[in-house]
């Protein structure tokens, strides 16, 4: 109805029309142009979205807020089993013996013989751990055992029969200072 009022000559509106009153039973008291007008609900509104072209706004239903259900719970990955690797330590900072006791307490912290060498001139300033490529994970294992913080070098120049080495620098001037003890190791893993 509102449509044809706006434009009378709207020939689709009059068909609509119609076709809503066919299906709509008239009320008792019906208007005296024998005309049923239905009253919009509430919130409805008839909004003209281009020329001769209507809609109908209905509100907004409410919608019931239902808890929703918790998500599942990730399972921590599996640790990765640790891989044997062959370890250098080399004294880097002319304290005689120091490599041999670095090793002997990196062995009783469970990291397996390692291969001893000194790097004369003997002026590595800062401790650091070198890996070969693919032994990254394992160079960092290495490093969480040591007291101190340690530079991690990729190195494609290890020789063949070192995948991980631990160069000891002047930071290091003794094995204690370097690792703990194997009581305080335990608690490191």
């Amino acid at each position: 109805e509102d449509a044809l009022r706006l434009d009378p000559e709207q020939r689709r509106a009059r068909e609509n029309l119609e076709t809503a009153k066919a299906r709509i039973p008239a009320p008792a008291s019906a208007p005296a142009a024998g005309v049923a007008r239905i009253a919009p609900a509430p919130g409805v509104r008839l909004i003209e979205v281009a020329p001769h072209v209507y809609e109908l706004k209905l509100p907004p239903r409410p919608i019931a807020a239902r808890p929703l259900p918790p998500l599942p719970q990730a399972e921590p990955p599996a640790p990765l089993p640790e891989r044997r690797f062959r370890l250098e330590v080399s004294n880097g900072n002319g304290v005689p013996g120091l490599a041999a006791r670095v090793s002997a307490r990196l062995r009783a912290a469970g990291v397996a013989g390692a291969r001893l060498t000194n790097q004369p001139p003997y002026r590595q300033a800062a401790t650091e751990i070198q890996y070969r490529e693919g032994y990254a994970l394992e160079a960092e294992r290495l490093a969480a055992l040591l007291r101190q913080e340690v530079r991690l070098v990729a190195s494609p120049r290890l020789r063949a029969a070192t995948d991980v080495r631990l160069v000891l620098g002047h930071d290091a001037p003794t094995e204690t200072a370097l690792i703990a003890g194997p009581q305080h190791v335990a608690l490191a893993h």
